[in-house]
Parts: C-alpha cells; structure tokens; sequence
C-alpha cells in the first residue's frame, strides 16, 4: 500500500512538471524582455519602429531592417507594389511611362480627348465616345 501511494505521489509530481514546463513554453514573454526586433514589423530595428506598408503590400521585417511584399498579382516599383497590366507610369515594367495625357480636367468621358493607358501591360491611346442612353465607349489604338 505504501508503495502504491508513492507511485501515485511520484505520477502526480511529473504531471505537475510537465504541466508547468507546458505553460512556461507558452507564457508570453517575461517583463523586461521587449519585443523582437530582428522580425516584429511593429517594432523592427528598436522598439516602436512600425515598417510601412504600402498600397496592396504587407510590410515585412527581417534581420532588423523594413521591407514589404506585394499582394499577387502587382510588383514591387521602389517603394509601391504596382499592377505592370495597367499602371501608366509602370506599363509592362518599372518606369516604363506611357507617353501622353492623363484624363482631361474635365467631369465627362465623352469629351474625346485622347488619353493615355496601359492595357495588358501595353501602352495606348484611348478615346471616350459617348453612346445612346448615357453610356459611353472607349476606342484605343
């Protein structure tokens, strides 16, 4: 009997460690420690240095030092994350700007005024047209 009670005593007691050891691998950090700066965006390179992130990127922190990732489907252009399908200033690569005007000052399509556009990473000319009912098309060459 008495060996059985120190068994079950001994069974506890190593439960109880490995209980203990479980949450202390879990427990956040200790007070004091601070944040990791090597990898945490909200703190990269010291403590409270958030790294930016720009449109359609997620900001990225690795060995101390900011950096971003693009969303799919857009590059990354010095600091932006661009579509190389559409953007005027980045068609078909970076820095490639399409020659011409942006959209006129104007509140209508349909003032035919060429414009500039990157369709399928391709640079054009585009014109608006107005249809019948208030709607308008565009011809591009």
């Amino acid at each position: 009997m008495l060996l059985e009670r120190r068994r079950l005593l001994l069974a506890s007691l190593m439960l109880g460690a490995v209980l203990v050891a479980g949450a202390a691998a879990a427990a956040p950090e200790a007070p004091g420690a601070g944040p990791d700066t090597t990898s945490d965006v909200a703190h990269c390179g010291a403590v409270g240095r958030a790294c930016p992130a720009p449109a359609h990127g997620k900001a990225t922190c690795s060995a101390g030092r900011c950096g971003f990732a693009c969303e799919p489907g857009f590059t990354p252009c010095g600091d932006r994350c661009v579509s190389l399908q559409s953007d005027v200033l980045h068609c078909g690569a970076c820095g490639r700007v399409c020659p011409g005007e942006d959209a006129a000052a104007s509140s209508s399509y349909c003032d035919q005024a060429p414009r500039r556009a990157c369709i399928n990473a391709q640079c054009k000319k585009c014109r608006w047209y107005c249809g019948g009912y208030g709607g308008y098309y565009r011809v591009c060459t």
